[in-house]
């Protein structure tokens, strides 16, 4: 089975015109119609931006029927955080906090999703920008990761500004990357600060997807990965 992936930080649903723009970033992602969804830097809650609308729930209707929200700051109106969306079940979930150095919490999501019968460990992260706290939060994203006992994916605003950085020093050997393309700022994309991770899969496609470039401060970036029949398992 193909596996369509993707992870955007929509930094709060607001364009580069400071406008709340929550209705076209849903419609930009059904129009990318991927399977597992990590976003970045959103607010949920009812009152979150003062129209009533829920973020998170809105996500939920629209996009994929299962997630797991990750909040780091707790606001007046609502909660801010990153979340992970699937259309699969999510079996077993866990919020695992990384190493600390600035004033934001910066926190893992793992879901174990249960895809066609076969296990799949998916991880979404947002890390920290400071170099060194983005080092030794991968590293223990990197960690996590490689208890997984089959096939597993690393979705995330990774902070990562060089292709062979921290995070392929972390990663490599032992996980495979999408394409490493420019994803920030958006309108003139420089830094491959999203990335997919993974291992256990084939991949078929990867893009960056210019034409959300209005949209946020990042682009999505986007992969089609298949596990193989040889890889497959049960438990």
């Amino acid at each position: 089975m193909l596996l369509r992936v993707l992870s955007w930080n929509v930094h709060g649903c607001v364009d580069y015109r400071d406008r709340y723009r929550p209705g076209d970033i849903v419609d930009q992602l059904e129009a990318m119609d991927a399977d597992i969804v990590a976003l970045q830097e959103i607010e949920t809650g009812p009152g979150a931006r003062g129209d009533g609308r829920d973020l998170r729930q809105l996500l939920i209707r629209t996009v994929a029927p299962y997630q797991v929200f990750a909040g780091t700051l707790q606001r007046a109106a609502g909660s801010y955080g990153h979340i992970l969306l699937s259309r699969f079940p999510v079996e077993r979930a866990r919020i695992i906090d990384l190493p600390r150095l600035d004033v934001e919490p910066r926190k893992l999501i793992h879901g174990r999703l249960r895809v066609n019968e076969q296990p799949v460990d998916v991880f979404a992260a947002h890390l920290g920008f400071r170099r060194r706290e983005q080092s030794e939060q991968i590293r223990a994203v990197a960690r996590q990761m490689k208890r997984a006992s089959g096939a597993a994916i690393l979705l995330g605003d990774l902070n990562e500004r060089f292709r062979r950085g921290a995070t392929f020093r972390a990663m490599s050997p032992g996980f495979e990357s999408a394409p490493r393309r420019a994803t920030f700022p958006s309108r003139w994309p420089v830094l491959p600060l999203d990335q997919i991770w993974f291992s256990g899969f084939d991949i078929v496609h990867s893009r960056v997807a210019r034409e959300a470039g209005r949209l946020s401060d990042h682009l999505p970036i986007t992969a089609g990965l298949r596990l193989p029949a040889r890889l497959h398992r049960s438990e």
